[in-house]
């Protein structure tokens, strides 16, 4: 089950949200809500739910035993072998053979939905554990910060203190009813009308790489349609996701702050996939050193994190090239701030928008081959045929860029800006009328970070 879907709309949402506000009582409340994730969960693939229980049950008795540092090791060790297992013996298995000439077979590993997200954190809560930072829950407290069904996909990564902090869901109000469904059809708005519009454009162009050459003008459109396409196709999940969850009464943390308005690569990543950025920072860069212990050392802990959220997103050598470009692209940032380099602004967006861009043809690529067909057409420039470009390909992608740069975030809109009229039900009833008519019988593509 999709958030853009009509089961989901007219469906499991409303019901969910009714019988949830419905439920005063604290326990029943998140007892239906674990319910109806395991359920939400269990629509993917049914014979995954074990799974999902089993690594909650687990990691809930690692937190009644991780004061003691080794046993912190073996919970941690524990959950990355899973994680490695699952997502990492295949791209292993297969190195080793490249390495040394053997022919190895591979494993049909199916990957668990969600199995990075989950990971990092019951990582995140079982530091914090041993730290003494974080009590020890019940078992239900556990599944609902674990499995509550908005976040349980593709995040935002939430830490315990940020759910199951009393009070654990504010008091109804319609105030926070409206503005969390508006926040949620903004985000419905980004993956139907402009992700999957997008796809349209940058999904052609990386399939005729493999086997013909791209012009100069398709590889840039085709770059430039997947950058936006990745964009709004996250933070339009995350956008739905925190809406759901203002509806059932809690707040997350935002995922997006207009990243592309970045003027730097730091300001980028404080402003892209946020919650990720954030556990990096705090469970892999700060224990590397960090800023503490000189520049040498500081630079070897930005290459490494990004190194590792390279690999954390898929294993394969193109995710390993994308975190190693935006560690180095990082490194070069952070000597230009220690040596007081004065960039001007528009000079700085322009070096920080092509290195991202530079990046995603890596992340985007199936092969390694692919990315640098890619890559060698956009620095063609002898070539410039616009064959296979149509004008409202080039109307897509400005309108698209517009918005993403000049447009109002969608927390601003959503919770700041809008004031809550009685006209805003029968605007938001239109909008889902049509989105309901252009998502018809299920069509639509799912979340691109679904795969992570």
């Amino acid at each position: 089950m999709v958030y853009h879907s009509q089961l989901f709309i007219c469906l499991f949402l409303p019901l969910v949200v009714g019988v949830a506000n419905y439920i005063n009582n604290l326990k029943g409340r998140m007892a239906f809500l674990v319910a109806v994730s395991f359920f939400f969960y269990g629509y993917w693939e049914y014979k995954l739910l074990p799974f999902l229980i089993g690594s909650i049950a687990v990691n809930w008795l690692f937190g009644a035993v991780v004061h003691r540092k080794v046993m912190l090791y073996v919970a941690i060790s524990f959950n990355l072998l899973i994680l490695g297992y699952f997502k990492y013996l295949n791209f292993i298995i297969d190195s080793f053979c490249f390495i040394f000439g053997h022919s190895c077979p591979s494993y049909n590993i199916f990957l668990p939905l969600a199995i990075s997200f989950v990971t990092f954190e019951h990582i995140s809560y079982l530091v914090e554990r041993y730290k003494g930072q974080a009590p020890h829950y019940s078992l239900l407290d556990y599944a609902f910060y674990i499995a509550f069904f908005p976040k349980l996909i593709s995040g935002p990564i939430v830490r315990h203190f940020e759910i199951l902090s009393p009070p654990i869901f504010k008091s109804f109000s319609y105030e926070n009813l409206t503005k969390g469904y508006v926040l949620f059809i903004i985000g419905l708005i980004k993956k139907v009308f402009f992700s999957q519009q997008l796809s349209g454009i940058s999904d052609p162009i990386f399939a005729k790489a493999n086997s013909v050459s791209l012009s100069f003008i398709e590889a840039w459109a085709g770059v430039s349609a997947f950058s936006l396409q990745l964009y709004y196709d996250f933070s339009g999940y995350s956008d739905m996701a925190i809406g759901v969850t203002l509806m059932l009464g809690i707040s997350l943390p935002f995922n997006f702050d207009a990243p592309y308005k970045a003027l730097s690569l730091q300001d980028f990543w404080r402003r892209w996939h946020m919650t990720l950025s954030r556990f990096l920072r705090d469970y892999v860069y700060i224990p590397l050193g960090g800023n503490r212990k000189g520049p040498s050392r500081q630079y070897l802990a930005t290459f490494l994190t990004m190194l590792l959220g390279g690999l954390w997103h898929g294993a394969g050598i193109n995710f390993i090239i994308w975190g190693a470009i935006h560690g180095f692209a990082l490194l070069i940032n952070q000597m230009a701030i220690k040596r007081s380099w004065a960039i001007p602004s528009l000079l700085s967006r322009v070096l920080t928008l092509g290195v991202i861009m530079f990046a995603w043809v890596f992340f985007r690529s199936e092969t390694f081959l692919q990315a640098h067909e890619v890559l060698k057409a956009m620095v063609s420039i002898q070539e410039r045929s616009m064959v296979g470009i149509h004008l409202k390909s080039y109307l897509t992608i400005l309108f698209a860029a517009f918005c993403s740069v000049w447009g109002p975030t969608s927390q601003e809109f959503a919770l700041k800006n809008l004031v809550p009229l009685k006209g805003t039900a029968v605007v938001c009833g239109g909008i889902v009328f049509i989105l309901l008519l252009v998502i018809g019988d299920g069509g639509q593509k799912e979340f691109i970070y679904f795969q992570f």
